[in-house]
């Protein structure tokens, strides 16, 4: 599942967020009662500063080859059938043209499809300094019409400028840090822009997918973007 956003007043300009069918639609009453549930493990964790695991990801070796990036541990950053989801999300970003961001290169899938739009500008930012050496290395920071902007989005964001299409799609962060970054998304979506992010959250289980797919969808309806979720 994948998601996207916009803002505009006008009913056909406003954001899309991605994925599942209506007969899945939980009441939100029970969102917002499962919200109140996993609001204590957020503040336990950050309290007792356990299972960072971006920092974790950011400090360790990752391996490169022709279908996957991996990182320590030898779990998958990115992989080579996720191909068609980037080149989708892609073309929802940059429908309308113009500036284009994007958080975390990875293995350049999604910056790959983008280039294609022909962007007026095109920037991205990437933490891994592996990565971020790779893509130098492949001429990506040469570009003429890319910008690459190395560090964590946390640390960055200001820098940042406004966007008429932006995704997301990071590795070792949490819901909340989701979240985060949409409080951001006033300043950096252009009226009328297009915001999608690819949409793992617990991947692994069906209803607790739906559940945040839901508690998404209302999180950035609190910021007035409309959503539309796609499968």
């Amino acid at each position: 599942m994948s998601s996207s956003a916009s803002s505009d007043d006008d009913e056909n300009s406003r954001p899309f967020l991605s994925s599942f069918t209506s007969s899945m639609m939980l009441q939100k009453v029970n969102i917002k009662r499962i919200q109140a549930e996993l609001i204590p493990g957020t503040i336990a964790r950050r309290e007792t500063k356990i299972g960072d695991l971006d920092a974790d990801y950011l400090e360790d070796r990752v391996s490169f080859s022709e279908d996957k990036l991996m990182d320590a541990n030898s779990k998958a950053v990115m992989m080579a059938w996720e191909k068609p989801l980037m080149e989708a999300h892609a073309k929802a970003i940059c429908s309308r043209g113009g500036h284009i961001l994007n958080i975390r290169f990875g293995m350049g899938l999604v910056d790959t499809a983008i280039q294609q739009y022909k962007p007026v500008t095109h920037t991205i930012v990437e933490a891994h300094p592996e990565v971020y050496e790779r893509m130098r290395l492949s001429g990506w920071t040469k570009k003429e019409n890319v910008k690459v902007v190395f560090g964590r989005w946390q640390d960055v964001v200001h820098q940042l400028e406004s966007y008429d299409g932006i995704f997301f799609d990071t590795y070792g962060e949490y819901y909340e840090d989701l979240i985060e970054f949409h409080q951001h998304l006033p300043s950096l979506l252009k009226p009328g822009g297009i915001y999608s992010f690819f949409n793992g959250l617990c991947g692994g289980n069906a209803f607790f997918h739906v559940v945040y797919c839901q508690l998404v969808s209302l999180e950035l309806e609190s910021l007035d973007y409309s959503t539309r979720l796609i499968p």
